[in-house]
């Protein structure tokens, strides 16, 4: 029997074909010399941000191969031109060879120069047949800016031992396939991005010359080495006269020439003041600093004595029946427990240095950095270190290393002499020495301004409710015994609900020193422009973390109040960097009049605010800025009729709590009333004063009123007119000015993440990865609250790692996220929330508790 090879008509591509399939079916179209469909396929990969890095590269060097062998030279160069900053020498020598052949074949007018290989932000990829390099490699000098440099971000992806991760949605959906340079660096060995890598060995791995000179034509070229592993691939593709002929028709076409790029950011300037310089007198942050954290003690401390009190009555509850047969008294109910609390803070307070590193030793492998081995691939930093120790007469700070590959700095101590500076793996490769000098600045800072101390107290108790919460999950999660993964779910409950309560009376205190500790950094290192860099690309290397391992990594979590940046924010803006929808998002946290309201739940500024501050500095040094400032455009400048609009949309939105404080206020006015009318002799009045049933009475009344006042623009309802159907992400970014009741209903599908099982079980942790995009999604049970606290089939993190069609409200404040209305799984429901008919619930209940408070007396 004969071997018929297929045509490529004979292998279409379904919507639901498999990445694989796809990318065959353009493997065998470019073999059968079907330029049109081989084109097609990979196109669709390449654009595809969900699908593995390793196989959209493949589709993406087949897009250019089958474009240059089409005759479309000018559609392939900017595809070529993604791949010269490529961190794999050998790929970006096969793209220079490529763009040289393609450059002469357009015409002189359009001919389009490679960029340099050399990446503006200092990002130096991993090169595992080069020479040996020390354990944490210097990344290379940033050069001077060029505009065509179009992978800005300096990030570097995780650790090459890690298993191969989806790519990070960052740019619009119509882009086409801009590369993601993990897809090398984090396969394992053996893996399918190993085979990209010409098996020749290059004796120079400096990327060749993009352009040729004079004399070279295109026929004298030596061809380029193949980066597949697919033989088909590899073959030269025949020549124009060679090529079978078929008569066209109307399902064969030739394709439109690929969408241009969307627009991608580049950091513009490296420029820094060549010694320090001062600043002027700073705004009272220092002492707002020490007022936020007076408060922020005092509300932890009373929060403590009353969940104390809350476990001992509790407990006497619990043992009341034992207590009767076995005859012991239950008194010590009744104790009070003030002077426990305190002294249980204060033993904290003091051996919070040594808790915590017993904590992340035994958790996430925390060891000591040598001074001496940072100093070999960081000098700047161990400088700037050295010298502030040496200037404040400190001992130097301990340095330790987390064995993470998320970039993560942080610090902890009650004594310049106690402290600890924690540096993980993932910082020393992803960001630049000076870099990483500015973030070490922001750590001492802390120590200089005071405000360490505390934060270390407050970092003990959040680590040992999360450790607690994490730990009994992950045991749980392996356990069949139904009985034991309820008690276990039960624990984790309520430890993730102790995190979360000491971590809300505390991001006040967190936050206020975020500013001050930036000011200080520029001061001492004389360099805005590497912290504005070290922010984004923090900000970058959360999001790609979370994209890696599927779930947001609890170390990320946990130390939210101790890092430079907030995870939560980054989920967002991480994944849309370096898409200049970037701007847009930061835009709103610099123009939208709302902002500091809106950003008092936040445990740090928002990052457009402090890209402002610190491209204030930058200018007033004469220094060009890193990064362009979003403008606001005169079509978004709120005229008188939309000013008004905003802010009834900002009464809406904070009616919640307007209401108990206008309830307070109005029993207030009737206290005082009645001590007015007392002595007068008017009782009917005068009973008022001094009476709580009417201060209970009408703060639950105004509560209700105010979640009932909100409740209509809040949840609008999601018809298919009003309806916007798998919108790109960055589009929703566009209006600075936006405010989260005016919220937008949109179905949305992509690849549901979180943690899985039981670490989910309150819904707490779950998003939705999109092409283009990280979404947080809020998920309301419509079993109402104790909904997620029950196991049932259609619970949330059953579907995680799937891909569903997530429909709900986008909002945008000081995050942006999506309160989910329900789920959908090709087409059919999957759950569904019941937001709106809780929060309806939840009004009624208010006012009618409060009314019959007010009419028992």
């Amino acid at each position: 029997m004969l071997d018929v090879p297929y045509s490529a008509n004979q292998l279409p591509s379904m919507p639901g074909d498999s990445p694989d399939h796809i990318l065959k079916t353009g493997l065998t179209a470019l073999k059968a010399a079907d330029y049109s469909v081989a084109i097609e396929q990979f196109a669709q990969l390449s654009r595809d941000r969900t699908v593995p890095a390793a196989i959209r590269l493949k589709a993406h060097i087949g897009w250019i191969k089958a474009l240059k062998a089409d005759g479309q030279a000018a559609a392939a160069i900017p595809l070529c031109q993604k791949l010269i900053n490529h961190p794999q020498p050998k790929i970006q020598q096969w793209a220079s060879a490529t763009l040289a052949s393609l450059t002469p074949a357009t015409d002189e007018g359009t001919r389009t120069d490679a960029p340099p290989a050399t990446d503006l932000s200092g990002f130096r990829p991993l090169d595992k047949d080069g020479p040996p390099t020390p354990e944490y490699p210097s990344p290379a000098p940033l050069p001077t800016p060029r505009p065509e440099i179009t992978d800005p971000s300096g990030f570097r992806p995780l650790d090459p031992e890690a298993e191969s991760t989806a790519a990070l949605p960052r740019s619009a959906m119509d882009a086409p396939g801009l590369i993601d340079p993990q897809a090398e660096r984090s396969s394992p060995p053996g893996s399918e991005a190993e085979a990209f890598v010409p098996s020749t060995p290059v004796a120079d791995s400096s990327p060749p010359k993009a352009a040729k000179s004079e004399t070279d034509t295109p026929a004298a070229a030596a061809p380029p080495p193949s980066l597949f592993h697919y033989a088909e691939l590899n073959q030269t593709a025949p020549p124009e006269a060679s090529r079978p002929v078929s008569e066209p028709t109307p399902e064969m076409g030739k394709p439109l020439p690929p969408t241009e790029p969307a627009a991608v950011l580049a950091f513009q300037s490296t420029d820094r003041l060549d010694r320090p310089r001062n600043l002027p007198t700073p705004p009272a942050w220092l002492w707002q600093a020490w007022i936020s954290q007076a408060v922020g003690a005092i509300a932890l401390f009373w929060l403590c004595r009353a969940l104390m009190q809350i476990t001992l009555a509790v407990l006497a509850t619990f043992l009341t029946p034992f207590s009767r047969v076995l005859n012991f008294s239950l008194q010590w109910r009744f104790y009070d427990c003030t002077g426990i609390t305190l002294a249980i803070l204060i033993a904290l307070f003091f051996a919070s240095p040594w808790v915590l590193d017993w904590l992340l030793r035994t958790t996430t492998g925390l060891k000591p950095l040598s001074i001496q081995k940072l100093q070999k691939t960081h000098p700047e930093g161990c400088k700037l270190l050295r010298r502030i120790s040496q200037k404040q007469g400190w001992l130097m700070p301990l340095l330790q290393e987390l064995p993470t590959s998320v970039p993560l700095i942080f610090s902890y101590g009650w004594l310049p002499r106690h402290t600890r500076i924690v540096i993980s793996r993932g910082l020393l490769k992803q960001l630049t020495d000076d870099e990483i000098a500015t973030l070490i600045g922001y750590e001492m800072s802390h120590v200089m301004s005071r405000t360490l101390p505390f934060m270390s107290l407050v970092a003990v108790l959040l680590q040992l409710c999360h450790q607690g919460y994490w730990q009994v999950a992950q045991w749980a999660n392996q356990q069949k015994n139904r009985f034991l993964r309820i008690a276990a779910a039960t624990i984790t409950a309520i430890c993730y609900g102790l995190y979360w309560l000491f971590r809300k009376v505390n991001v006040l205190a967190a936050r206020s020193r975020v500013m001050l500790s930036d000011r200080q950094t520029v001061v001492w290192t004389g360099n805005p422009n590497a912290l504005m860099r070290a922010l984004v690309k923090l900000d970058v290397g959360i999001a790609a973390a979370i994209v890696q391992t599927g779930y947001t990594p609890p170390l990320v979590e946990s130390t939210d109040l101790l890092t430079p940046v907030g995870y939560e924010a980054a989920i967002g803006l991480g994944s849309l960097f370096p898409d200049a929808s970037f701007l847009n998002a930061i835009a709103w946290e610099i123009h939208n009049p709302y902002r500091q309201w809106l950003s008092i739940n936040s445990s740090h500024p928002g990052l457009g605010a402090r890209l402002r501050r610190l491209t204030s500095y930058a200018q007033r040094w004469q220094l060009q800025p890193a990064l362009p400032l979003p403008t606001l455009d005169p079509n978004q400048k709120s005229p008188s009729s939309r000013s008004r609009t905003q802010w009834g949309a900002f009464l809406t939105q904070i009616s919640p709590y307007l209401g108990p404080i206008l309830g307070l206020s109005v029993a207030m006015l009737l206290w005082f009333l009645g001590g007015v009318f007392e002595p007068l002799g008017l009782r009917r009045i005068g009973w008022l004063y001094g009476d709580r049933s009417v201060l209970w009475g009408i703060l639950l009344l105004g509560l209700g009123m105010g979640i009932m006042i909100r409740i209509n623009t809040y949840f609008p309802d999601i018809t298919a007119g009003n309806r916007l159907t798998n919108p790109p992400l960055p589009s929703l970014y566009e209006d600075p000015l936006q405010l989260p009741t005016l919220s937008q209903p949109v179905r949305i599908s992509g690849q549901l993440l979180g943690r899985p099982g039981i670490a989910n079980w309150l819904g707490q942790d779950l998003m939705l990865a999109t092409p283009t995009a990280l979404l947080k999604l809020h998920f309301f049970s419509p079993l109402g609250p104790p909904g997620n606290l029950l196991m049932h089939p259609r619970h949330p993190s059953d579907w995680v790692g799937q891909s569903l069609e997530v429909q709900g409200w986008y909002r945008r404040g000081a995050i942006a996220w999506m309160d989910v209305d329900a789920f959908f799984q090709t087409g059919k429901l999957v759950t569904k929330a019941s937001h709106p008919l809780w929060s309806v619930a939840l009004s009624l209940i208010c006012c009618a508790f409060g009314l019959f408070i007010l009419v028992r007396g």
